[in-house]
């Protein structure tokens, strides 16, 4: 990257975090906000205690409370710096996400990127929610980054980046189990060569990852077992595709439209449908796929909500940026159109603060 590009991005990196600091203050704190930061004000080994132990609550591993923890110390518990913790990682994530797609479309990739990152409704409202949320976007975009540079042949201290960033993910999320599973299976099944030139690192790098995963085996089935929904002979399909399609339309527009607010809400709507066929016809689909595939078995792990779908925004926006910069594209100008109309009547949504589902996000 050349210093012209370094200077570039810094100076958009600069604007956005100002713009997302200066704004923190216009969306309430959330429930789940005062509960994360709550349990990260405990001091750090007994927190580690009962989290083994069982008496922690088990919504995530400890992890992310604990940088929370050093943050809130680091910051004088200050009240106006607590969600630049989110706002840094959010940042981080969108530039880990942009070298990606540098990776997979080139220099045009890199600065869609960026831009669809900042400009996206949906991430300026949730690139803010404090805790694990935006630490986890972090991790997806830093792992799948390290995946990509694994697969351009680059030695050791990468599989033992990707090994690293794989543990920290596990003990921050346990849906980094299967993200880094489906990132296996593409290695295993469209990069069979190198898989088996590079078996060795990959059984080290496996085996670290299980083995760090397993004193967590106790409290995720707990987990899973308390979220899932019961198996019954009759299904409530009204409030199924409700908890579903919220999420999902939220994160193609904004949450300050929803989905049962008209006219808002058609021109999302199709906009959506346009940019998923684009997708699908480009070499953005395979991204899309996992993207998908990650979703729905968030959904059945009965964890899908609208704050935890913004840790998969990076593959998302890789699915996005790949078709609209690759030649493989057959309808650039249809996606583009359709990012423009999602952009556009997100934010007067949240301009207008009028269409939002719930009252939660914004002060009264």
């Amino acid at each position: 990257m050349s210093s012209r590009s370094r200077l570039g991005t810094l100076a958009m990196i600069a604007i956005y975090a100002t713009v997302m600091i200066c704004t923190n203050h216009i969306y309430t704190i959330l429930d789940d906000e005062s509960t994360i930061v709550a349990v990260a004000g405990h001091p750090i080994l007994p927190t580690i205690g009962l989290f083994l132990s069982g008496g922690h609550q088990h919504e995530h591993p400890p992890v992310s409370d604990i940088l929370l923890h050093l943050w809130l110390i680091a910051t004088g518990f200050s009240f106006f710096m607590l969600r630049v913790f989110a706002n840094i990682f959010f940042i981080a994530g969108v530039y880990f996400t942009a070298r990606s797609a540098q990776k997979l479309a080139g220099e045009p990739a890199y600065w869609t990127t960026l831009i669809l990152g900042f400009v996206w409704p949906f991430a300026f409202q949730y690139g803010r929610i404090t805790g694990w949320y935006c630490f986890s976007m972090f991790l997806v975009s830093l792992v799948t980054w390290l995946y990509l540079q694994i697969l351009d042949d680059r030695g050791y201290w990468t599989w033992a980046g990707f090994a690293l960033t794989g543990i920290l993910f596990v003990w921050s999320n346990y849906f980094g189990v299967a993200i880094l599973a489906l990132l296996l299976l593409d290695f295993l099944i469209f990069h069979r060569t190198q898989a088996r030139k590079d078996l060795k690192p990959l059984l080290i790098t496996s085996a670290a990852v299980v083995a760090s995963f397993l004193p967590l085996l106790k409290v995720v089935t707990t987990t899973l077992g308390t979220h899932a929904a019961p198996v019954t002979s009759h299904v409530n399909w009204k409030n199924a595709i409700a908890t579903v399609g919220y999420p999902v339309f939220s994160i193609f527009g904004s949450a300050a439209v929803a989905p049962w607010f008209l006219p808002l809400s058609i021109p999302i709507l199709l906009a959506a449908i346009v940019l998923v066929v684009s997708i699908w016809f480009s070499p953005g689909r395979k991204w899309m796929v996992y993207y998908v595939a990650a979703m729905v078995l968030l959904g059945l792990s009965g964890h899908l909500d609208i704050k935890r779908a913004l840790f998969l925004l990076p593959w998302f926006f890789l699915a996005i940026v790949v078709s609209l910069t690759s030649d493989g594209n057959y309808y650039p100008r249809l996606a583009s159109a359709a990012i423009a109309v999602m952009v556009i009547v997100g934010w007067i949504g949240i301009v207008s603060g009028n269409h939002y589902a719930t009252t939660n996000l914004r002060e009264p």
